[in-house]
Protein backbone atom coordinates (compact mmCIF):
# COMPACT_ATOMS: atom_id res chain seq x y z
CA UNK A 1 0.00 0.00 0.00
CA UNK A 2 1.66 3.02 -1.19
CA UNK A 3 1.27 6.35 1.20
CA UNK A 4 -1.02 7.87 -1.23
CA UNK A 5 -3.30 4.99 -0.98
CA UNK A 6 -3.23 5.16 2.95
CA UNK A 7 -4.01 8.92 3.00
CA UNK A 8 -6.92 7.99 1.13
CA UNK A 9 -7.94 5.31 3.31
CA UNK A 10 -7.52 7.51 6.18
CA UNK A 11 -9.59 10.33 4.81
CA UNK A 12 -12.39 7.92 3.77
CA UNK A 13 -12.65 6.37 7.30
CA UNK A 14 -12.64 9.77 9.17
CA UNK A 15 -15.52 10.86 6.42
CA UNK A 16 -17.36 7.54 8.40
CA UNK A 17 -16.71 8.51 11.59
CA UNK A 18 -17.90 12.19 11.04
CA UNK A 19 -21.32 10.33 9.25
CA UNK A 20 -21.45 8.20 12.01
CA UNK A 21 -20.57 10.33 14.77
CA UNK A 22 -23.56 12.68 13.35
CA UNK A 23 -26.24 9.72 13.55
CA UNK A 24 -25.00 8.66 16.62
CA UNK A 25 -25.88 12.52 17.86
CA UNK A 26 -28.94 12.50 15.94
CA UNK A 27 -30.74 9.27 17.53
CA UNK A 28 -29.23 10.60 21.28
CA UNK A 29 -31.49 13.21 20.23
CA UNK A 30 -34.73 11.36 19.23
CA UNK A 31 -33.82 9.18 22.23
CA UNK A 32 -34.11 12.33 24.66
CA UNK A 33 -37.32 12.97 22.99
CA UNK A 34 -38.68 9.47 22.72
CA UNK A 35 -41.91 8.63 25.59
CA UNK A 36 -42.72 5.66 23.45
CA UNK A 37 -40.65 2.65 25.09
CA UNK A 38 -40.99 0.49 22.45
CA UNK A 39 -39.64 2.82 20.05
CA UNK A 40 -36.73 3.70 23.06
CA UNK A 41 -35.70 0.57 22.96
CA UNK A 42 -35.51 0.61 18.76
CA UNK A 43 -33.33 3.56 19.39
CA UNK A 44 -31.09 2.16 22.05
CA UNK A 45 -29.98 -0.52 19.47
CA UNK A 46 -29.57 1.56 17.18
CA UNK A 47 -27.13 4.00 19.12
CA UNK A 48 -25.24 0.61 20.09
CA UNK A 49 -25.10 -0.76 16.61
CA UNK A 50 -23.69 2.91 15.59
CA UNK A 51 -21.32 3.01 18.50
CA UNK A 52 -19.91 -0.50 17.41
CA UNK A 53 -19.67 0.48 13.92
CA UNK A 54 -17.62 3.90 15.26
CA UNK A 55 -15.28 1.81 17.80
CA UNK A 56 -14.09 -0.43 14.47
CA UNK A 57 -13.62 2.80 12.10
CA UNK A 58 -11.96 4.35 14.82
CA UNK A 59 -9.18 0.66 15.07
CA UNK A 60 -9.29 1.12 11.53
CA UNK A 61 -8.15 4.45 11.54
CA UNK A 62 -5.34 3.86 13.65
CA UNK A 63 -4.27 1.16 12.04
CA UNK A 64 -3.54 3.22 8.73
CA UNK A 65 -2.53 6.03 10.69
CA UNK A 66 0.25 3.75 12.53
CA UNK A 67 0.93 2.54 8.62
CA UNK A 68 1.14 6.24 7.61
CA UNK A 69 3.74 7.17 10.63
CA UNK A 70 5.41 4.03 10.68
CA UNK A 71 7.26 3.74 7.64
CA UNK A 72 6.36 0.45 6.50
CA UNK A 73 4.77 2.14 3.34
CA UNK A 74 6.12 1.29 -0.41
CA UNK A 75 6.83 4.03 -2.44
CA UNK A 76 4.84 3.83 -5.94
CA UNK A 77 7.94 2.64 -7.92
CA UNK A 78 8.16 0.08 -4.98
CA UNK A 79 4.90 -1.03 -5.10
CA UNK A 80 5.21 -1.34 -9.02
CA UNK A 81 8.15 -3.28 -8.98
CA UNK A 82 6.34 -5.73 -5.74
CA UNK A 83 3.13 -6.06 -8.31
CA UNK A 84 5.68 -7.20 -11.26
CA UNK A 85 7.85 -9.91 -9.14
CA UNK A 86 4.37 -11.95 -8.39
Amino acid sequence: MTKLNVEQSLLSVSTKIDMVERKLEEKSRELATNQDSHMADTVKEDIEKLRQTRDKLNKQRSMLDDKLHGGSLLSASEERRSVVFY
